[in-house]
């Protein structure tokens, strides 16, 4: 099932779990990009929060945060980082950043796909719900190097 965000329908994906108790859905209020990182160079720093609400307590729940890039023959996974496990009851939130953006094991000629930022939460095993932001990938002419931006599902 879907959740419709303020100003993005359909950006956040429920999981079906085990059992048909879960019904989950979560309510992302905002999503804030701090010190310039959805727009800047590839391998920057990235450093964002979010606030959410969840249909429901969740306990053992941590978010993963991964960068997908996909190419026509290959997807790419990469897995930036997650949250340690906490209990959220009702109100949720997500704060990360890690300090490299590690594209190393993707060819260059793959990165200028579009890609996805992915922040999945978790209770346990069981996958709760997905946030996806797209993440779109330019060569900088004047320097080689590569640029990303990053999309804000609320904006």
């Amino acid at each position: 099932s879907y959740t419709a965000l303020a100003g993005a329908p359909a950006m956040s994906e429920g999981k079906e779990g085990k059992g048909d108790d879960i019904g989950d859905s979560i309510e992302f209020q905002s999503i804030s990009f701090r010190d310039g990182s959805d727009v800047c160079e590839l391998q920057a720093a990235l450093s964002f929060e979010s606030t959410c609400s969840t249909s429901r307590a969740l306990s053992d729940a941590f978010w993963e945060v991964k960068y997908l890039v996909d190419s026509v023959r290959k997807r790419f996974i990469i897995v930036l980082g997650g949250t340690k496990p906490t209990t959220f009851d009702g109100d949720c939130s997500l704060q990360f950043s890690v300090p490299l953006v590690d594209v190393s094991s993707v060819k260059p000629g793959h990165l200028t796909n579009a890609g996805l930022l992915v922040c999945t939460l978790k209770a346990g095993d069981e996958e709760v719900a997905d946030v996806k932001m797209v993440v779109q990938v330019t060569k900088d002419e004047a320097t080689g190097g590569f640029v990303r931006q990053i999309y804000n599902p609320l904006e």
